[in-house]
């Protein structure tokens, strides 16, 4: 049986990649492909591909046009993120961050901490381009938490307006719990976005990845506030966000 013709390419560096100028090289592809072989259309969500895809479908109307799941997730994150409940949380973690990124001295001494640990990874910048990018920050600092009160404690560093984070108990505690539930509730949909962004990914996978984000999170919810430390009225609303993005 012919299968579809091969798949090609073009050097289009020098073209400006709008919307129209993307349908009508995939329309033009599609249409010596065969449209029949073609069962829907996907992309990120930038405003040229999006307008690309709804084009596309509109032309073909029996190619179903996918919007970007991981954008979605990511999304997603941002809503719980937003939340005034994790707002303390997320301006320690930024002031943190701040305060290794402008320090060269207690990010050696960090480092050198870690690696006498075995512990790989460091801290996270916050950027605006990456996925889950809050989320990294704030799982960074949780996983160099122990070695950064060592350090506060010796005297070694002292983090600049949130020192007491790591060196008086009480807002010690107090950090790591929040620190804990923000990770907690976030981690699901971290680790489904980079699984989904795999070059093998089917929509079968994305919903899939659906299903264990929502069951995690319910998971976890369903502990109680004795364990999460999470009231009723913010499980409510997160799950809320996760049932209005899903």
């Amino acid at each position: 049986m012919e299968g579809p013709p091969r798949r090609n390419g073009e050097d289009d560096t020098d073209k400006k990649h709008t919307g129209d100028y993307l349908a009508e090289k995939l329309i033009a592809q599609i249409t010596k492909v065969g449209v029949k072989y073609i069962a829907a259309i996907g992309s990120d969500n930038t405003g040229n591909t999006k307008k690309a895809r709804r084009l596309v479908a509109a032309e073909f109307p029996t190619i179903i046009n996918f919007s970007d799941p991981i954008h979605h997730m990511n999304l997603m994150i941002g809503d719980i993120t937003s939340l005034p409940e994790f707002q303390d949380i997320v301006e320690k973690v930024k002031r943190i961050l701040t305060y290794f990124n402008k320090s060269w001295a207690a990010t050696s001494v960090l480092a050198e901490k870690r690696a006498e640990q075995g512990i790989g990874q460091g801290l996270e910048k916050i950027g605006k381009t990456r996925f889950a990018t809050v989320w990294r920050g704030s799982n960074s600092i949780q996983n160099s938490l122990p070695l950064i009160r060592e350090l506060v404690k010796n005297g070694e560093i002292a983090v600049k307006e949130v020192n007491e984070l790591f060196k008086e108990r009480s807002a010690a505690l107090n950090f790591e719990i929040e620190l804990i539930k923000y990770n907690s509730i976030i981690a699901p949909v971290a680790h489904s976005i980079k699984s989904l962004e795999s070059t093998q990914t089917t929509p079968a996978d994305v919903y899939i990845f659906w299903l264990a984000i929502a069951a995690s999170i319910k998971e976890y919810l369903g502990k109680g506030s004795n364990v999460t430390r999470i009231s009723n009225t913010l499980a409510e609303k997160i799950t809320k966000i996760i049932n209005t993005r899903y």
